[in-house]
């Protein structure tokens, strides 16, 4: 089954570069009501049942422990009967652990609780904080939920409107995963509601069995509570849509944070629609990129009959008319990195990458008058891989100084040996590691003791991602750079022989009219 993806050209881009689709928190969807849900009313009634017996119990055997209850023998006679139903209940719950309400537990409780003025008052406690807890939990279930939204429909023109911007982006088509991650979407009238009854009754019965939840069993309870997640109002029922679930506390394997955002891996899309307006340079890029990759390219029209967008099956596509490049040395840069990328062409993207600390410094670490220092300060602070902070494991990866004897060594022989001490790290070896897409699970790694691998294809789309927030940030002080004098005569010639058929046809047609 085919699921599609409505999105901006820009969006679609970097999703062909990556292979991956950008997971979002919902308070950042356009429906403000879209997973706002609370706690079903007579699901926490029941539950407040459950805990009430529960932690009558503990509270009941633990002052029964101290001694701080005095007794009678017909009390100490019903407690003793009441233990021997819990471990029996012990043995049905290692079979099926699911908590369920002692019959009669709350008589007993009130007859030997009369003997302590201590029993509701720890009770009430206890009921407080776990209801706390449950609170917590639907709270940070909403604020670290991640989805992706797909439509089983290409040809929504509301959906061209709203999610691919005006018909000026596109329609990503994908094979639908075969993961329970990946639900329809219910349409309703009435607010969902989260159900916690399930998951309460068998953390309880954990508990009395001195057990834990493994991150398999949690995942999958937290799963069947998450139902409201996949619910929206009737009035979007349009959408058809599909969405997968993800928490940021439990990832799956193809999912990442690449710094910015939250990435699933869903693989390459079997198919590309393009919208109606859809045109320019980034188009041409996109449609590169499809080429490249074998992934089919179908170009959308307005219906003649109907309100519909429909494939033009007649159309054949024309790249836009070339514009002269930008004569901005940092934007050359990255425009190379990105077409070397494109084209599988690593090595070229990776030593053409390591230019960029050069010229962003200059704007960024100007006080620094040496270009080496200056160099080797503006990595450390900007680049990912020279991490210093609190969250770091200690390590000096690739940091700025061994950038620099990188890019020299490169340059200048042909090589990566920079191998050598560095502050407190004995640099070994390098590998650099290159991939179709970027790794999900590295930048720079230790192989062994000193050994380090470095992803190539991230490493320049982090350098890529540094220089043009520079040049949005410092774009005067970069424009006044001295910039590399490039004539792209291509270009030029090119824009000559347009000049000169257009003269033609002038020519032609004043002779005919004469």
């Amino acid at each position: 089954m085919k699921i599609y993806k409505y999105t901006s050209l820009e969006s679609a881009v970097s999703i062909l570069k990556s292979g991956g689709v950008a997971l979002s928190n919902p308070k950042d969807f356009n429906d403000p009501n879209d997973c706002s849900f609370v706690q079903d009313k007579k699901d926490k009634q029941k539950i407040e049942k459950l805990i009430t017996d529960y932690f009558t119990y503990k509270v009941v055997s633990e002052l029964v422990s101290l001694n701080k209850l005095k007794l009678n023998k017909s009390s100490k006679a019903i407690l003793t009967g009441l233990q021997k139903e819990i471990d029996a209940m012990k043995w049905l719950l290692e079979k099926h652990p699911y908590f369920d309400r002692i019959p009669g537990f709350n008589m007993i409780a009130k007859m030997i609780g009369s003997k302590s003025k201590d029993l509701d008052t720890l009770v009430a406690k206890a009921k407080q904080e776990f209801q706390g807890k449950i609170d917590e939990a639907v709270a940070n279930a909403k604020e670290t939920a991640l989805i992706s939204c797909f439509s089983k429909r290409n040809n929504s023109i509301l959906m061209w409107s709203h999610y691919a911007n005006s018909h000026k982006g596109v329609c990503i088509e994908y094979e639908r995963p075969d993961s329970i991650d990946f639900k329809d979407v219910i349409y309703q009238q009435d607010r969902p509601y989260i159900k916690m009854y399930k998951a309460v009754s068998y953390a309880i019965a954990l508990d009395i069995l001195g057990k834990k939840e493994t991150d398999d069993e949690i995942t999958s309870h937290l799963k069947e509570t998450l139902d409201p997640f996949f619910v929206k109002s009737t009035d979007w029922s349009y959408e058809e849509e599909v969405r997968c679930l993800y928490s940021k506390t439990k990832l799956p394997d193809n999912a990442e944070y690449d710094g910015r955002r939250y990435v699933l891996n869903i693989g390459y899309p079997t198919a590309i629609y393009i919208g109606c307006k859809t045109a320019g340079d980034e188009l041409d890029h996109l449609y590169r990129l499809a080429e490249n990759r074998g992934i089919p390219v179908y170009f959308m029209k307005e219906s003649e009959d109907t309100f519909d967008v429909v494939v033009d099956k007649d159309y054949k596509y024309k790249p836009s008319t070339r514009k002269k490049p930008q004569g901005i040395t940092l934007i050359r840069l990255v425009n190379d990195i990105n077409r070397c990328l494109d084209s599988k062409i690593y090595l070229a993207a990776f030593s053409t990458s390591l230019i960029v600390p050069a010229i962003c410094s200059q704007v960024e670490c100007s006080e620094i008058k040496d270009a080496k220092e200056r160099y080797i300060k503006w990595c450390n602070d900007y680049l990912p891989c020279a991490d210093r902070g609190p969250d770091s494991i200690g390590i000096s990866y690739l940091t700025g100084e061994i950038l620099w004897n990188l890019k020299e060594k490169l340059f200048s022989e042909g090589s990566i040996d920079v191998y050598g001490r560095y502050e407190d790290f004995n640099l070994n070896k390098i590998v650099l590691r290159i991939e179709e897409r970027k790794a999900w699970d590295i930048y720079c790694d230790m192989l062994g003791e000193g050994d380090i691998t470095t992803n190539v294809t991230k490493f320049c789309a982090d350098m890529i991602y540094q220089a043009e927030r520079c040049f949005e940030k410092h774009e005067q002080e970069i424009k006044a750079l001295n910039q590399l004098p490039i004539e792209d005569f291509d270009a030029e010639l090119e824009s000559m022989r347009e000049c000169a058929i257009m003269i033609k046809r002038i020519n032609k047609i004043i002779k005919g009219g004469k």
